[in-house]
């Protein structure tokens, strides 16, 4: 997704930007107070990434957070994408998982409806097409499978380019019959990215999660098999073989489970 980012930006930026730019040229002369006009493309992600242009600029796009995405209401506030947004959502389960369709805001599921008037597009990330939302996957014209990936490397270990097998399918229909026998969808033409990928983004961002958080005393919970006396309560419980009652609940604090 970072190499359909950088790539759209080379090669569409600076159409993107002036399209943008007449959008709300055109917008301003029917509104009483004029917005500003943006100084880069309307390119938007939910995680950070930063490329060179030209060897000596660099670029980055707009900051975007998918739980305020959908059109202006009176109850709940949004955040004001840029027209011709292309907007690059990572972990998109998150933000509209499936389980939860039954609570998607209407202004939200709208907003998808509508965007193309808007001339936006979206490029969504998830571990399995069925973890986001059907109104959404209904809506996707194109669904991507990541087969593999290889990098080529120097004598030094340092990535000169990446490679990526995918598997390309018309319709979440066609994605639901694959997931359910194998069959369906067609490999496409591998995708290329020239120089080292991992420089744009760190891949492990969210590597610190797993981390005891950062405070006094705070340690990895490191335990043997047999449970031994002396043990805090909060430890002992960890050798209770029966699910936890808050596992499974709605209730968001274990105590109230």
């Amino acid at each position: 997704m970072t190499h359909f980012m950088i790539d759209l930006y080379e090669r569409e930026g600076d159409e993107l930007l002036d399209r943008c730019k007449e959008k709300i040229i055109l917008q301003n002369e029917r509104r009483l107070y004029a917005l500003p006009l943006p100084d880069k493309p309307p390119i938007f992600s939910n995680y950070s990434v930063k490329f060179l242009v030209d060897y000596e600029e660099e670029a980055s796009p707009y900051f975007f957070n998918p739980y305020y995405f959908g059109v202006g209401n009176d109850e709940f506030e949004v955040q004001y994408l840029l027209p011709c947004a292309h907007c690059f959502i990572t972990e998109g389960q998150k933000y509209f998982n499936s389980r939860k369709s039954l609570t998607l805001r209407d202004h939200v599921s709208r907003a998808f409806e509508l965007h193309r008037q808007n001339e936006m597009n979206f490029y969504i990330d998830c571990q399995r097409p069925k973890l986001i939302d059907l109104n959404i996957r209904e809506l996707t014209p194109r669904f991507l499978e990541v087969l593999k990936m290889e990098n080529e490397e120097n004598s030094y270990g340092g990535i000169l380019s990446s490679t990526w097998y995918l598997r390309e399918f018309a319709s979440q229909a066609e994605v639901m019959d694959y997931l359910s026998t194998g069959e369906g969808g067609h490999e496409i033409q591998p995708v290329v990215h020239r120089g080292n990928i991992f420089e744009a983004f760190d891949s492990y961002e969210q590597s610190t999660n797993f981390f005891p958080k950062d405070e006094r005393e705070s340690a990895f919970t490191l335990l043997p098999f047999r449970e031994e006396e002396g043990l805090p309560g909060n430890l002992r419980k960890l050798y209770d073989p029966t699910e936890p009652k808050w596992y499974r609940s709605k209730d968001t604090k274990e105590e109230n489970a």
